[in-house]
């Protein structure tokens, strides 16, 4: 029977969660509602389930949340507390154990006010099931890092973050009411304790324990896979917590890779030593951080070779690897006009990975090896037309120098993105909050010798080839936040990265990628009155009396004030972004360390000043970290 589906939003992944019966049992037993071990011990806040006979009259499922206490007429329950039940019939009830006393606890089954059975349990504090992906087999319920479902022709990268669905991790913070749906938004549901998770017996860093958003007694564990793991379709997996062990589900991991070639671990000396394209083809190479709305709502984590100013038709020029590394995945992208652009991804050892985006073809080895592939290919539909997206998974051996195809396919720019998984998770407030791989990337010239990184960060600066950044760091940075600051990634409620590509009604409150001293705003939908696009202002000096007006973004704390932005600029900022004027003032105020109160107040020429004192109406919008 179905007791759970969830649906991935971006990889449009649908999932299913099945309880099943391996061995109908000959008399009551109950057992941990995933892995089906331990008869007669499970875990408070858990999903349990009753093996007999006679249980119901039919079958009935819960048909949402909170669960109910009674379905087909019939109740559980646990030292006399009616349990909620996610599912009921004749041969099983699928339950979950109220949280409370631990220790010996009765069961008792009624129906139309008789008893059907009792039994009695031993309540924990924590025991752990996996989730099956299918009805008895052996596959775990496993997410990849990029949210598709773990499985033999979709392998988990070593060094990768993968999702593991489990019951049973017990208490959490905040607490949890029995039957009641987990918080899908901060503060989550966070597990008391810690699992330990294995993989092929070797302990894997757990990056994150708590209850699903949205279910009752579904955990999910966020694990790296181990860069030692072996490669193989049935990789044993064990989760273990409260002096219990999971039962032993697998997962597919690929070899690093992704393909047969085992990489090498990620060496410390220069990985890189050939710029993509020649200097003199390229008008600058962006550092991390620019902003470009609806596309870079926030600091963009790549950074770019600009190719032509915006408007301007890109020039066609080779592009090629920068250093001896393995194209592991390519992407084509095929626009309604008939033009087709190409994103190949690479990873030079085991630890990292990176992308080049926005090729106009690819050299005749990817392209060979493009066709030869198994395509994964999604349609949809913008503005222009229908898009067609086909993803390939190969392994192709590449040197410095080789040719990797050309830049030009209709973008202003070609991304060059890279990934160091072994760097510490810095510069956000909520990680969770973002896909699995966003806190770690880097910029590809902190990985070429001196001299190469030199002819590199001459051209670095804005896309115009004109504004050079000096600041430091060079190569710029796109992890802003600030914690109990307002600098940094805003999100409009429940639409976060991690489970939307579309963050249009997000906003920051950043850097400039070549001035980091000059403040912006990038502006999404969701403030009344104020239009898609940068905004960027004068900072008042530290001599101001009113410090409340045109501060630093990183001074805009939680202490009760209202902060009030004016004096809108249009032009460019000095990485020659365009930014725009707003017709009246824009009033902050933080309520909590990862909640952002705004509004746009007044008309055309309104000043701060004018306007005092400054009040909140019900048109503010409020965002999350």
């Amino acid at each position: 029977m179905n007791l759970v589906e969830t649906a991935v939003r971006g990889t449009q992944t649908l999932i299913a969660v099945l309880l099943f019966v391996p061995v109908l049992a000959a008399q009551t037993a109950i057992v941990n509602g995933a892995g089906f071990q331990q008869p007669g011990v499970v875990a408070a806040g858990s999903i349990a389930t009753m093996f007999g006979t006679s249980l119901a009259a039919r079958t009935e499922d819960a048909a949402a949340m909170p669960l109910p206490t009674a379905l087909a007429g019939v109740q559980l329950l646990v030292n006399g507390a009616a349990a909620p039940l996610w599912y009921v019939s004749p041969a099983q009830i699928n339950f979950q154990v109220p949280f409370g006393t631990l220790g010996p606890a009765a069961i008792l089954v009624m129906a139309a006010e008789r008893e059907v059975t009792r039994t009695s349990v031993t309540l924990v504090a924590s025991l752990p099931g996996i989730f099956r992906a299918a009805a008895g087999g052996p596959q775990a319920l496993v997410l990849n890092q990029n949210s598709t479902a773990n499985s033999s022709s979709n392998a988990a990268a070593p060094g990768s973050v993968i999702q593991i669905f489990v019951t049973g991790l017990g208490a959490t913070t905040p607490p949890l009411a029995a039957g009641q749906p987990a918080s899908a938004v901060e503060p989550f549901n966070r597990a008391n304790a810690t699992p330990e998770v294995r993989i092929n017996g070797a302990l894997s860093e757990v990056t994150y324990a708590g209850a699903v958003g949205g279910f009752a007694g579904l955990y999910q564990v966020n694990a790296r896979v181990p860069a030692s793991a072996p490669a193989g379709n049935a990789v044993p997996l064990t989760v273990a917590s409260g002096g219990y062990a999971s039962n032993t589900a697998t997962i597919a991991i690929q070899a690093a890779g992704g393909g047969p070639l085992q990489l090498p671990s990620c060496p410390t000396a220069p990985l890189f030593s050939v710029i993509p394209i020649e200097p003199w083809d390229f008008l600058a190479f962006r550092p991390l951080g620019f902003l470009s709305t609806p596309i870079h709502m926030f600091p963009a984590k790549h950074s770019a070779f600009s190719m032509s100013l915006p408007g301007a038709v890109a020039p066609v020029k080779p592009v090629r690897f920068p250093g001896d590394l393995w194209v592991t995945e390519i992407w084509s992208t095929a626009f309604p006009g008939g033009d087709t652009g190409y994103q190949v991804y690479y990873q030079p050892c085991n630890e990292m990975r990176g992308y080049f985006n926005h090729l106009k073809e690819v050299s005749p080895v990817l392209k060979t090896a493009f066709d030869a592939g198994q395509k994964q290919c999604q349609d949809f539909v913008d503005q222009t037309g229908t898009i067609l997206k086909c993803q390939v998974k190969v392994v192709v051996k590449v040197q410095a120098g080789e040719t990797m195809g050309t830049s030009g396919d209709g973008s202003a720019g070609l991304d060059f993105g890279l990934a160091d998984f072994r760097r510490p998770v810095q510069g956000l407030a909520i990680p969770e909050h973002y896909s699995s791989d966003y806190p770690y990337y880097v910029s590809p010239i902190d990985y070429y010798p001196a001299d190469t990184r030199a002819a590199f960060e001459a051209k670095l600066g804005g896309y115009d080839g004109v504004s050079p950044r000096t600041a430091l760091p060079r190569a710029g940075t796109y992890l802003q936040d600030i914690a109990g600051t307002a600098q940094g990634n805003w999100f409009f409620p429940k639409i976060y990265y991690r489970t939307s590509t579309d963050i249009s009604s997000a906003m920051a409150l950043a850097s400039d990628y070549v001035d980091p001293a000059q403040p912006v705003f990038s502006m999404g939908t969701s403030v009344s009155g104020v239009k898609m696009g940068l905004y960027t202002f004068a900072l008042a000096p530290d001599t101001a009396e009113d410090r409340r007006v045109n501060i630093a973004f990183s001074k805009v704390k939680v202490n009760g004030n209202i902060y009030c932005y004016d004096g809108f600029r249009t032009g460019r900022t000095a990485g020659a972004l365009p930014t725009g004027t707003i017709d009246g003032v824009l009033l902050l105020s933080l309520p909590t360390d990862t909640t952002l109160k705004v509004e746009k107040a007044g008309a055309a020429g309104a000043t701060c000043e004018a306007l005092r004192p400054w009040v909140f109406t019900g048109a503010a919008t409020i965002f999350e970290r």
